[in-house]
């Protein structure tokens, strides 16, 4: 059995740096969560509509790591955050907010995005907690 990786395989499960990167989104796509109980709480959890969106960190030392990133349906104020302070749209509040987002839509968009360091499962994980219109500048 032959076994080869490339660049991008090498990168796969590195950690960023901490902080700002300019990042584009490389691949998104809608799916259903899996429910059952959650691990780390003990709560049930139920199935539920999911954008899953992979960001690919594209300067800096941190270039070519790949992050993920779930928008669950239930919680639309984290694609709202995205969509406000990334992408610079505008939303009324007040109002209310309904559009369809579909993959294609976000394939190829660019934006800053800020890692943090999280964890899962006892293990360092790279997490997203903030966007801001793309810079491109590290």
């Amino acid at each position: 059995m032959r076994f080869t990786a490339s660049p991008d395989d090498f990168l796969r499960g590195s950690l960023a740096e901490v902080g700002w990167h300019p990042a584009v989104i490389e691949d998104a796509e809608a799916k259903l969560s899996k429910g059952g109980v959650n691990p780390q709480t003990g709560i049930e959890k139920e199935q539920v509509n999911m954008m899953v969106v992979k960001f690919k960190i594209t300067a800096g030392p941190s270039k070519g790591v790949t992050i993920f990133r779930n928008f669950p349906e239930n919680f639309p104020t984290l694609m709202i955050d995205m969509l406000e302070k990334g992408f610079g749209t505008v939303i009324d509040k007040k109002k209310g907010f309904d559009a369809d987002l579909t993959a294609e839509k976000l394939k190829g968009k660019t934006l800053d995005i800020h890692v943090i360091r999280g964890k899962w499962a006892g293990k360092d994980k790279n997490e997203i907690d903030g966007y801001r219109s793309y810079t491109g500048k590290e």
